[in-house]
């Protein structure tokens, strides 16, 4: 059973947050009234935030007795945060990684929680990422000039194909690049 607030909750949104879940009242969809809200998941730090964001849409239904919800909508979030019912205490994890990781663009720490199936922690994160690069090519190169001695091939390097090295090796390995327009580059993933 819901309660009614005087104030609408901190993370109740006005339109679609850059991280959120539309929270949609199903007696009313079942009543064939569409009612719901966006909640925005930068003002949730606690299970208890987001639950009382979920509690206000079902109190201000217009059909009556409304308990029950589903997620018919989401922004920012990761394939496995999708769904009618996805876990909230995951979507609050979600929330505050992409806080304590300051993501200058979520959109990196989102396509890691895509590349590991799940929500990362900040640390989990940290150990996946080895940033943007050019091509996936100029990360297998540099992969291996920080690790190997390529001066014992000598002139030999130059014959190297580094796309060939990234698409035998390290694709096949578990590795991922993820070409990122905004950010004018590949995000590349370690294997999980």
């Amino acid at each position: 059973m819901t309660t009614t607030t005087a104030t609408a909750p901190a993370c109740l949104s006005i339109g679609c947050p850059d991280i959120g879940v539309y929270v949609a009242c199903l007696a009313s969809y079942n009543s064939g009234q569409l009612y719901g809200a966006w909640l925005d998941l930068a003002y949730v730090d606690s299970i208890e935030d987001l639950q009382e964001g979920i509690d206000w849409v079902l109190a201000h239904s217009p059909a009556p007795d409304a308990e029950e919800y589903a997620i018919h909508d989401n922004c920012g979030l990761p394939s496995c945060l999708s769904g009618e019912w996805p876990d909230l205490y995951e979507l609050v994890n979600y929330a505050k990684a992409i806080r304590e990781l300051q993501c200058a663009d979520p959109v990196c720490y989102r396509l890691a929680c895509d590349h590991a199936g799940q929500v990362l922690t900040a640390d989990q994160f940290e150990d996946l990422n080895h940033g943007l690069w050019d091509t996936p090519a100029a990360f297998a190169e540099d992969w291996y000039e920080q690790t190997t001695n390529l001066s014992e091939l000598g002139g030999l390097t130059c014959y190297i194909d580094w796309e060939r090295v990234w698409d035998g090796e390290f694709a096949c390995d578990g590795y991922s690049a993820h070409f990122i327009p905004d950010l004018g580059g590949y995000l590349i993933l370690g294997h999980y």
